[in-house]
């Protein structure tokens, strides 16, 4: 088992850093990475501790960055193998401020969703400014009103991730937040991530609408992007066997994991069954986290 893509406390996760290790060690998962959204402060918290008093596994500095298309829409692109002090010194240039992205994104979709007639008591969508994504808490608030069925399909009422990228990320939909000027291209984050030494990984490419995957297929024969996210718990069995192939034929690497955020979605297993020769393909040793 290995998985290399976990969310902490430090971004949208629910656990500390240490309940991470230490629910990893207790599944015997051999290799990790904490891949927190546009952050790397998981890692200075491992620069703190005796990592192996709690996971005796290999962890690999990992971060999953946000990046914009042409087309408009967002997508999640996992840098692996980084070097971490290049990271933390220039990560920050690239984004704008969480809190501004989050207030700003939270205005757009309250004004999408009254100018659609949507029922909402604003009063009951709270949220941590600072760390929590506004859309989450907006769109339980949603769900709380039978009415709103009016305005959002079946397959994304009550499975927020589906109406995240379906209707969120979807420049074709009416609740689109058009992040452009708020966080960096592809090509941008797939430059910053090898200038860090880094590897570029496309994360659950079946999430994404048709317009956006066709972006990452032209972004894959460009040469801007390292390896895909195989082995992932939203992809089918055809899908991963599709994505090995895609990668088979592009001379591209492997990876896997869970996108575990935490108590958030405890219906998500931790870890991903695949061959750990997979990762030891493209994973080097001296960028490994240890201490």
């Amino acid at each position: 088992m290995i998985d290399l893509h976990i969310h902490s406390e430090k971004s949208d996760g629910k656990n500390s850093v240490q309940e991470i290790l230490a629910k990893y060690e207790e599944r015997k998962v051999k290799i990790i990475s904490i891949t927190d959204h546009d952050t790397c402060l998981a890692y200075d918290e491992l620069e703190q501790k005796n990592v192996r008093e709690t996971y005796k596994g290999k962890i690999i500095i990992g971060c999953e960055m946000t990046a914009v298309l042409q087309c408009n829409s967002d997508v999640h692109i996992l840098g692996y193998d980084m070097n971490i002090n290049m990271v933390k010194n220039n990560l920050s240039k690239l984004y704008a401020p969480f809190k501004t992205r989050n207030i700003y994104a939270a205005t757009v979709l309250l004004d999408k969703c009254k100018e659609l007639g949507m029922t909402f008591d604003k009063e009951q969508i709270k949220f941590d400014v600072n760390k929590e994504h506004a859309v989450y808490s907006i769109y339980n608030e949603l769900m709380k009103h039978e009415e709103n069925k009016r305005q959002i399909d079946e397959k994304n009422w009550g499975n927020v991730s589906s109406f995240i990228y379906n209707c969120i990320k979807n420049p074709q939909s009416r609740f689109f937040i058009n992040l452009e000027g708020y966080i960096p291209n592809l090509d941008e984050v797939s430059q910053f991530i090898r200038d860090s030494k880094g590897k570029v990984f496309i994360a659950h490419f079946y999430q994404y609408d048709q317009k956006t995957k066709m972006e990452l297929i032209k972004a894959i024969h460009e040469g801007k992007i390292d390896g895909l996210e195989c082995f992932n718990p939203s992809h089918t069995q055809e899908q991963q066997e599709k994505l090995i192939e895609t990668c088979r034929k592009n001379n591209l690497f492997i990876s896997g994991g869970s996108d575990y955020h935490g108590k958030a979605n405890e219906g998500i297993q931790i870890g991903v069954s695949m061959p750990v020769e997979l990762i030891k393909k493209w994973s080097r040793k001296d960028k490994e986290f240890d201490r």
